[in-house]
């Protein structure tokens, strides 16, 4: 991984990558430890928290924010001027993006993975807290560090998380991530995790970070392009992993069992061998992954309230009377029960 722009330094060490500040910064971070804005941070750092062996990540300490603090003496960082996320990515798979106008750059280093824990903004709750403790604790999956070239002030680095917060979400719905906790598109994890930096001794300084301004463009665009790529080296998630029917299915959670037993009740006993070569052969069909993916948005719509239950099963009704693959008919019968 290249250097970024901004000449911090970008190290690779104990399965972290840190950002070690060759100035004064504003830093603002999402992170429980050392978190906040503050302007006395001179490292961040973003840990691969897996146990190599187990897999598993096992907390050293009572506290999420006192692991943190441990894995910044553990990276050889002065504990009181550092702030760090940590995430069960593996940090060579993590992606960096500069966008650029003028003198102005933005470098967003994204590690990206949630096959497990994607979650759409208003799913039920993974976990609450009671006295400072959660009954459930998962590591961030989605975590950002976003290098600024110019002096914002704490507002205007506010503002800029909340592009860099859309632009993530713009990103994983691009991809058709679905929520593993609903039947909506996800968009995000539900432990994402965002450090912000703006260069104190910059001679810009930019007072707007919105999607208007030409700022939150290159927020967006580095956004966008960090984390689909962080997200792809992580899992392979990328248009073509989800140009396959029974992905597009995932979203409410249909498997190619209760496929089957909806084929046998609908044209009786089929020998289960033929049915898995005709599903492999429907399945990266561009028509059919276009038909479903369609009528998936259409249940979206329903699920939204946009459209009627009534409206998407005559939509339904329309589709099914296109002369169709057996098979595909019964896709678009199993979404159909979804209404009922």
């Amino acid at each position: 991984m290249q250097q970024p722009p901004t000449g911090d330094a970008l190290i690779q060490k104990k399965k972290s990558i840190v950002i070690e500040f060759c100035g004064p910064r504003r830093v603002l971070s999402t992170s429980p430890y050392n978190g906040g804005c503050r302007e006395d941070i001179t490292a961040v750092y973003n840990f691969d928290c897996k146990d190599e062996e187990t897999g598993y990540s096992d907390l050293r300490t009572d506290t999420y924010e006192g692991e943190l603090r441990l894995t910044a003496c553990d990276l050889g960082l002065d504990p009181e001027s550092t702030t760090g996320l940590s995430t069960a990515a593996q940090m060579h798979n993590a992606a960096m993006a500069t966008a650029c106008f003028e003198n102005v750059s933005v470098t967003t280093i994204a590690t990206g993975g949630i096959n497990v824990n994607a979650v759409r903004a208003g799913d039920p709750a993974s976990y609450c807290e009671r006295n400072g403790e959660f009954i459930v604790f998962q590591p961030g999956t989605i975590n950002m560090i976003l290098l600024f070239s110019c002096k914002l002030s704490p507002g205007i680095l506010t503002r800029a998380l909340v592009t860099a917060t859309e632009a993530k979400a713009a990103a994983v719905g691009e991809l058709m991530v679905p929520s593993r906790y609903s039947h909506g598109i996800a968009t995000g994890s539900g432990t994402d995790g965002v450090i912000l930096s703006a260069d104190l001794s910059a001679n810009i300084e930019l007072t707007d970070a919105g999607t208007h301004a030409k700022l939150g463009e290159l927020i967006a665009q580095s956004v966008k392009k960090a984390v689909k790529e962080a997200l792809f080296h992580q899992t392979g998630m990328c248009s073509a992993y989800q140009h396959s029917v029974m992905q597009r299915l995932e979203q409410f959670e249909i498997s190619d069992e209760q496929l089957w037993r909806a084929c046998c009740k609908r044209r009786g006993s089929i020998d289960r061998t033929l049915y898995r070569e005709q599903l492999h052969k429907l399945d990266r069909d561009g028509l059919a992954v276009s038909i479903i993916s369609m009528c998936l948005h259409l249940l979206d719509e329903a699920n939204w309230g946009l459209l009627s239950t009534a409206e998407v099963r005559h939509a339904f009704l329309a589709v099914r009377g296109m002369n169709l693959q057996p098979m595909l008919e019964d896709i678009l019968l199993c979404l159909e029960d979804i209404l009922r």
